[in-house]
């Protein structure tokens, strides 16, 4: 059984055209009693452009799942607030941490994104904040600004939440530089650092 925020490795070894190579995708859903897993994955490379050659029906391989942020989180203190900040793609793992997250501690998501593709979560933005209405939601096109940032981010959760910041590793390594210098400890930042 997977938890909040883990990925599997895909492959599809008998599809015609597909490279029967493994590639990771984090589960956007929460674990369910169907044991059902959810990927939303945007075709933006050479492998994903090529999934559409799949079928429903079609076996394929899942590896996993692998993760961390579940097993960290589960051990802070229920009133400590939940900090999630996804750039592209990396808003994926963050959507089960939010959805699993919310109904025991405060819950504020950031989302950035490239122009174009602003609508890509919007589906799951819905589900989310309909189950949840309390999560606080900001999403930017490009990344926040240190002044947007101080200005969105609440004084307790500077002081005492727990930062989950997931993207390309030198988006990552920029926004983390930002939060420390707001006046996060470095040891309430967990990170997942997107190399594919």
């Amino acid at each position: 059984m997977f938890r909040p925020g883990d990925f599997y490795f895909l492959s599809f070894p008998a599809v015609k055209g597909l490279s029967k190579e493994a590639h990771p995708f984090s589960v956007t859903t929460v674990p369910n009693k169907a044991h059902t897993v959810v990927f939303t994955i945007q075709t933006s490379g050479d492998y994903t452009e090529n999934l559409g050659l799949a079928s429903p029906g079609d076996p394929v391989r899942l590896e996993g799942p692998f993760g961390r942020f579940d097993k960290i989180l589960s051990h802070d203190d229920p009133q400590q607030p939940l900090i999630l900040y996804g750039m592209g793609t990396g808003l994926a793992p963050l959507l089960s941490l939010a959805d699993a997250y919310a109904s025991v501690r405060p819950v504020h998501l950031f989302w950035t994104v490239r122009p174009g593709d602003a609508q890509i979560f919007d589906q799951q933005f819905e589900t989310l904040l309909a189950r949840h209405p309390q999560i606080k939601l900001n999403r930017h096109v490009h990344r926040f600004e240190p002044k947007d940032l101080q200005r969105l981010l609440s004084k307790k959760e500077i002081q005492s939440g727990r930062f989950v910041v997931v993207g390309n590793a030198s988006g990552v390594l920029q926004i983390e530089k930002t939060f420390v210098a707001l006046g996060v400890g470095r040891s309430r930042l967990t990170d997942e650092r997107l190399t594919m």
